[in-house]
C-alpha cells in the first residue's frame, strides 16, 4: 500500500498533467481524422506519422516517473 502511495506521489509531482492531457486529446483527434480519411492513403500516412510522434512524446513524459519508481521497487 505504501508503494502505491509512493508511485502516485511521484507521478503527480513529475508528470505535467496539462501537457499529457493535451497530447492524449490530440491523439484522439488524430485517430478520428484517420478514420475519416481511410480512403486517402497519403493523408492517412501523414496522420499516422503525426500520431506516432505524439505517442513517442507521451511515452517520454511517462518514462521519467517510471524510472524513479522502478528503482526503489527493485530494491524492495
Amino acid at each position: 500500500m505504501a508503494v502505491s502511495f509512493f508511485i502516485s506521489g511521484v507521478n503527480s509531482i513529475l508528470l505535467d498533467k496539462v501537457k499529457v492531457k493535451g497530447l492524449k486529446d490530440r491523439q484522439k483527434e488524430i485517430n478520428k481524422q484517420i478514420k475519416e480519411n481511410k480512403h486517402d492513403q497519403e493523408k492517412m500516412m501523414e496522420l499516422q506519422k503525426e500520431l506516432l510522434s505524439h505517442s513517442m512524446e507521451n511515452i517520454k513524459h511517462s518514462f521519467k516517473p517510471m524510472l524513479i519508481t522502478l528503482i526503489p521497487i527493485l530494491i524492495i
